[in-house]
């Protein structure tokens, strides 16, 4: 549905939570999948490394890498219906669930 800060929200829970973090195929270009065939989008001839998606998703990689999440329980420091922030180690995310939207 194109909300990139969502999307963001998910893969930053992904590759905090416990357990091996998993991103589906295509993720990294944005893709928006469908019915049959749009849900096999070609990412080889279409492969852009900057990318927001693409972009987002290493540096994800890279802080995994260095913070070494599964070394450290999580810590639930707050929640609510809208926001979560939970830190593992020396990393610390704050996630919501809520679109934001420009005021005018």
């Amino acid at each position: 549905n194109n909300n990139i800060p969502g999307l963001k929200n998910a893969l930053a829970l992904i590759f905090m939570a416990e357990g091996i973090p998993m991103v589906y195929y295509g993720t990294e270009q944005a893709y928006n999948g469908g019915g049959d065939p749009n849900n096999r989008e070609s990412l080889w001839d279409h492969m852009n490394t900057r990318s927001e998606m693409y972009q987002f998703i290493s540096t994800a990689v890279s802080s995994r890498k260095r913070s070494k999440p599964w070394e450290h329980p999580i810590e639930y420091l707050y929640y609510d219906n809208e926001v979560l922030v939970i830190r593992r180690g020396s990393v610390i995310v704050a996630l919501t669930n809520v679109r934001w939207r420009v005021q005018r």
